[in-house]
């Protein structure tokens, strides 16, 4: 399965559309500077390797979706600042003698930040829709993974211990 290279540190795997980080050229140093003839590892510890890198990557995800929406949320609470005091500057320009001008062009300006409010907000909205969106897909995974039974089937029940001890002691019986 080979990754879709995107701009960006995010790639995107084109059969399954999980999300990954683009590896880093450290990691391609190490691996090429590693001997062929060490050992090669075991099924299970490859497979608990993965598990903790898409650990953290969903870490480094979900802390990217947070920072955002912290971005979104300082700019909303700015504009929206913003708007209140050349609101105020623009009703106190209007009773000002001379300075109906500058009076609308703080209500213009006004308008602005409320726009610009309104924009931040939506995207707010939508990143902390996705946000929940995702967990709720992962809570959804996690509780379809503890409703399946684990496979025992493959597991024996320990009787063959017994055989291989007895079967130790029948060599040393014959070579002593």
């Amino acid at each position: 399965m080979r990754a879709s290279y995107q701009n960006g540190p995010v790639i995107q795997c084109p059969a399954c559309s999980e999300q990954f980080f683009r590896p880093h050229d450290e990691d391609a140093a190490d691996s090429q500077s590693q001997s062929d003839d060490e050992e090669v590892e075991s099924p299970p510890a490859r497979e608990e390797e993965l598990r903790e890198l898409r650990i953290r990557q969903f870490s480094t995800l979900r802390r990217t979706a947070y920072r955002t929406r912290s971005y979104f949320i300082v700019g909303t609470v700015g504009c929206l600042m913003t708007a209140v005091q050349t609101i105020d500057w623009g009703i106190r320009a209007l009773y000002a003698p001379h300075w109906r001008l500058l009076a609308i062009l703080w209500l213009f300006i006004a308008a602005a930040a409320l726009l610009g409010t309104a924009g931040f907000a939506r995207r707010v909205a939508r990143i902390q829709r996705e946000i929940n969106s995702d967990l709720r897909a992962r809570e959804t995974q996690e509780l379809e993974a503890a409703r399946n039974e684990p496979d025992f089937s493959l597991l024996s029940d320990g009787s063959q211990h017994i055989r291989n001890l007895e079967q130790v002691a029948g060599k040393k019986e014959e070579m002593g």
